[in-house]
């Protein structure tokens, strides 16, 4: 079966992150924002919507000589793709379908004209299938198990203390940053043995963290950098207001780093039950569970025997399923 891939790389996620790493998928063949005018704009940039349409035109040109085309950061589709016999055209969403309805009106519409649509948590394949009638399916991100260098910097150096509880904080997307600040501030408050390691914020973020003397903000970190500050950590925290698939929640279990998570839908898609995670429901339960955690002192090896079910090599027999199964229904 001959499949071609279409998307591009997200260079805010480290080495071992980004869904584009579903190129590896075998005898697959890509082509990426790259091959097409205004390539070198990265993402969020003036243009790069532009460039994100000669990408599309580029997809439908070449559709014809594979079997599946997989547009797998399908939340930047622009131009409809009408079915064939002789092809199937498959899109991954990533966001929120509520947020893409109301950013772009014909998404939906975009989206029925597709032979396939997978999300990225059993949420999303519901809300699709009830609210838009579209027969989406829940087939989980991938990742691979980070590979770096445990190194140490000036700036951890200076901050970082093996008596104190650790707790590794990082990236942007659907973050509940009010309630992580709030968390900082009341530990610092109650003066609770707990140091924050923050990662990847806004410079407005961070001006709201200087004052407190149990938070340190890093510069953008190299990998070997990034792995080391978490890996070295007792906690991931993780306060989201959404959820599907999350690059650092999945970072956090592949290294056995437990994590302290919302008790919403999509999070428990991928993260491991208690006792390997903590969970929350309420700000009284998550200052509670930061009121009674203690020192880790080993990796846990039941986290990373459990994350080994999104190792890519898995994915990819389940992606492999459903394209075949694509073609059973014509």
């Amino acid at each position: 079966m001959r499949v071609l891939f279409s998307g591009y790389r997200d260079y805010n996620h480290s080495s071992a992150g980004g869904y584009d790493k579903i190129i590896g998928y075998p005898g697959g063949d890509y082509i990426s924002d790259k091959d097409v005018p205004l390539g070198f704009l990265p993402l969020g940039k003036r243009g790069k919507g532009l460039n994100l349409l000669f990408l599309d035109i580029y997809t439908h040109i070449l559709r014809r000589k594979y079997d599946i085309i997989h547009l797998f950061y399908g939340d930047t589709i622009i131009l409809p793709y009408y079915k064939s016999r002789s092809h199937k055209v498959v899109a991954t969403v990533h966001l929120s379908i509520a947020d893409k309805q109301n950013h772009h009106i014909n998404f939906i519409n975009v989206l029925k004209c597709l032979d396939g649509v997978i999300v990225l948590s059993s949420q999303q394949e519901k809300i699709l299938k009830e609210e838009y009638n579209i027969e989406a399916k829940f087939i989980p991100h991938g990742f691979l198990k980070p590979i770096f260098d445990l190194i140490s910097f000036p700036e951890f150096e200076d901050v970082f203390s093996a008596n104190k509880i650790n707790v590794f904080y990082s990236g942007s997307n659907y973050r509940d940053v009010k309630l992580f600040i709030e968390t900082v501030v009341y530990c610092n408050n109650h003066h609770l043995n707990i140091f924050f390691h923050v990662v990847g914020q806004k410079e407005n973020i961070e001006q709201q963290l200087r004052h407190l003397d149990n938070v340190a903000c890093y510069r953008r970190l190299s990998d070997n950098e990034y792995f080391s500050v978490l890996s070295l950590c007792d906690y991931n925290y993780l306060p989201l207001t959404f959820a599907t698939a999350n690059n650092a929640l999945l970072e956090a279990q592949f290294l056995g780093v437990r994590g302290i998570y919302p008790y919403i839908a999509g999070i428990e898609d991928y993260a491991a039950p208690e006792p390997l995670n903590l969970f929350y429901k309420t700000k009284q339960e998550l200052f509670s569970i930061f009121e009674n955690i203690s020192k880790v002192e080993n990796s846990s090896l039941l986290l990373m025997e459990y994350s080994e079910k999104f190792l890519w090599e898995n994915v990819y027999n389940k992606l492999s399923d459903y394209y075949k199964g694509l073609f059973l229904h014509y």
